[in-house]
């Protein structure tokens, strides 16, 4: 644990953990993979363009890209040949392949209406408009005022208009204000869906946020749980019948993911589990483990680390 620690510049309190879960070899090729630059990641705007498109644009430019593997809207930026990425063009977003594959498990169609409870900075919040076709309705919800100006101008930048912003703490109670929606307001029968990206340790995305190795302790991940616990439970009453729910973190914490489900399925038995793969894009089997998570890690996958799990309401 201390060879590790020092080595590789980790708390032993993580290398400590990971080797209880993962065993020396492969916590030394985590520890490893967090100190790599990470991939450059673009999603693309399919409501103005095609990855084809952009590809060959940016290549045009000078850029060295591919598609991703994963998500059929990804590019991976090899090289810019000294030119820079902008994160203000309304033709892509700077987003990570893994965060990318949320929407999908969210699978939105269309003329739905769906909840974002923890939207910022409205990543996932775009991507389901895009996958919505620019059609329906998604109410953008987040505790601060200066977040949700974010999620106005990524949207308005990106040409989208079915994004509604409300600040709301998503733990307690949300008044939905009529004057929001351009239709009846959808608080009491529900929402199609509800995507929950709640805030977590972040130990998912050290290659990007190394300070969060020194900002972390461990007792913070039992804080989180129990955070990220109501959460789940408070916005699950805005799903309506037959409609699902989306639980999302960027870590593989055992507490901040499977418990905090497996405790939410305990006491709610109108919610059933759902395999995620079945909405995720070919070629992501891998990324799906045997109950039907998603769990993506950097040293397996090349993407950040993250979690999803999805619930479908049933009465």
């Amino acid at each position: 644990v201390r060879y590790i620690s020092i080595v590789f510049s980790h708390p032993e309190w993580m290398v400590k953990r990971w080797m209880e879960r993962f065993g020396v070899k492969e916590t030394l090729e985590l520890a490893r993979a967090n100190l790599r630059v990470p991939p450059r990641a673009l999603r693309v705007n399919t409501l103005v363009t095609t990855r084809e498109e952009l590809i060959k644009e940016l290549e045009e430019k000078g850029f060295k890209v591919k598609p991703q593997k994963y998500s059929p809207e990804g590019i991976e930026v090899l090289d810019t040949r000294g030119e820079r990425l902008t994160p203000f063009s309304p033709k892509y977003y700077i987003q990570d392949e893994a965060s990318q594959l949320v929407a999908h498990i969210v699978s939105p169609a269309p003329g739905e209406s769906i909840l974002d409870g923890c939207a910022a900075p409205g990543g996932k919040t775009s991507h389901m408009a895009q996958l919505m076709e620019n059609s329906g309705l998604i109410l953008a919800v987040d505790k601060y005022k200066s977040r949700l100006r974010n999620i106005q101008t990524t949207a308005k930048r990106r040409g989208i208009t079915i994004i509604k912003t409300m600040e709301a703490d998503a733990t307690g109670p949300i008044a939905f204000q009529p004057s929001l929606f351009d239709r009846p307001p959808v608080g009491e029968e529900g929402f199609d869906a509800v995507l929950i990206d709640a805030p977590c340790s972040g130990l998912g995305i050290l290659r990007r946020r190394p300070d969060i190795k020194l900002k972390r302790k461990e007792e913070d991940i039992i804080k989180l749980s129990e955070l990220q616990k109501r959460l789940v439970h408070n916005l699950a009453r805005h799903v309506k019948k037959g409609g699902r729910l989306v639980y999302s973190v960027c870590t593989f914490e055992a507490e901040e993911t499977v418990e905090v489900i497996e405790d939410f399925l305990d006491k709610r038995r109108d919610f059933l589990l759902e395999d995620v793969s079945k909405y995720l894009p070919e070629g992501c089997a891998d990324l799906v483990d045997k109950k039907g998570f998603l769990t993506t890690l950097p040293h397996r996958h090349s993407t950040d680390g993250f979690f999803a799990a999805r619930l479908k309401r049933v009465s």
